[in-house]
Protein backbone atom coordinates (compact mmCIF):
# COMPACT_ATOMS: atom_id res chain seq x y z
CA UNK A 1 0.00 0.00 0.00
CA UNK A 2 1.42 3.75 -1.21
CA UNK A 3 1.42 6.49 1.76
CA UNK A 4 1.69 9.69 0.68
CA UNK A 5 4.33 11.05 3.16
CA UNK A 6 3.15 14.89 3.28
CA UNK A 7 -0.45 13.50 3.97
CA UNK A 8 0.73 11.44 7.23
CA UNK A 9 2.77 14.27 8.38
CA UNK A 10 -0.51 17.16 7.83
CA UNK A 11 -2.84 14.22 9.89
CA UNK A 12 -0.28 14.14 13.12
CA UNK A 13 0.16 18.00 12.93
CA UNK A 14 -3.21 18.43 12.96
CA UNK A 15 -5.24 15.56 14.43
CA UNK A 16 -6.44 16.35 17.75
CA UNK A 17 -8.16 13.67 19.88
CA UNK A 18 -11.82 14.24 22.20
CA UNK A 19 -11.73 11.81 24.58
CA UNK A 20 -14.66 12.89 26.20
CA UNK A 21 -16.93 12.13 22.88
CA UNK A 22 -14.71 9.99 21.40
CA UNK A 23 -14.00 11.83 18.28
CA UNK A 24 -11.41 12.09 16.31
CA UNK A 25 -10.62 15.35 13.85
CA UNK A 26 -7.83 16.20 11.20
CA UNK A 27 -7.07 18.10 8.24
CA UNK A 28 -5.90 16.99 4.91
CA UNK A 29 -4.89 19.78 2.32
CA UNK A 30 -7.29 22.68 3.17
CA UNK A 31 -10.30 20.40 4.26
CA UNK A 32 -11.23 19.43 8.00
CA UNK A 33 -12.77 16.35 8.84
CA UNK A 34 -13.84 14.41 11.84
CA UNK A 35 -15.53 10.67 12.81
CA UNK A 36 -15.82 9.06 16.17
CA UNK A 37 -14.27 6.61 16.97
CA UNK A 38 -16.06 3.82 15.45
CA UNK A 39 -15.95 5.28 12.14
CA UNK A 40 -12.29 5.92 12.31
CA UNK A 41 -11.29 2.32 13.00
CA UNK A 42 -13.34 0.98 10.58
CA UNK A 43 -13.00 3.05 7.91
CA UNK A 44 -8.78 2.59 8.73
CA UNK A 45 -9.17 -0.96 8.50
CA UNK A 46 -8.12 -1.00 12.91
CA UNK A 47 -8.96 -2.90 15.56
CA UNK A 48 -11.04 -0.54 17.17
CA UNK A 49 -11.07 -2.47 21.30
CA UNK A 50 -7.31 -1.61 20.93
CA UNK A 51 -7.65 1.77 19.83
CA UNK A 52 -10.26 2.12 22.53
CA UNK A 53 -7.94 0.67 25.37
CA UNK A 54 -5.45 2.66 23.91
CA UNK A 55 -7.34 6.02 24.74
CA UNK A 56 -8.10 4.37 28.27
CA UNK A 57 -4.39 3.83 29.34
CA UNK A 58 -3.95 7.17 28.03
CA UNK A 59 -6.49 8.94 30.05
CA UNK A 60 -4.38 6.54 33.08
CA UNK A 61 -1.31 7.37 32.50
CA UNK A 62 -1.71 11.42 32.03
CA UNK A 63 -4.43 11.85 34.51
CA UNK A 64 -3.74 9.45 37.47
CA UNK A 65 -5.93 10.10 40.40
CA UNK A 66 -5.56 10.30 43.90
CA UNK A 67 -6.74 8.36 46.33
CA UNK A 68 -8.95 11.16 47.35
CA UNK A 69 -10.55 11.37 44.07
CA UNK A 70 -9.21 14.54 42.36
CA UNK A 71 -6.46 14.78 39.21
CA UNK A 72 -2.95 15.05 40.02
CA UNK A 73 -1.16 18.93 39.25
CA UNK A 74 -0.50 18.55 35.94
CA UNK A 75 2.50 21.24 36.12
CA UNK A 76 4.36 18.51 38.26
CA UNK A 77 5.05 16.34 34.95
CA UNK A 78 8.50 16.80 33.98
CA UNK A 79 8.94 15.67 30.13
CA UNK A 80 12.41 14.41 29.57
Amino acid sequence: MYWNDLIVRQFYATMEIDTMNDKIEWMTSKRRYSANFDEFATTNELDNNFFANSIILMRKILFPQSKEGSFMNLSTLRYQ
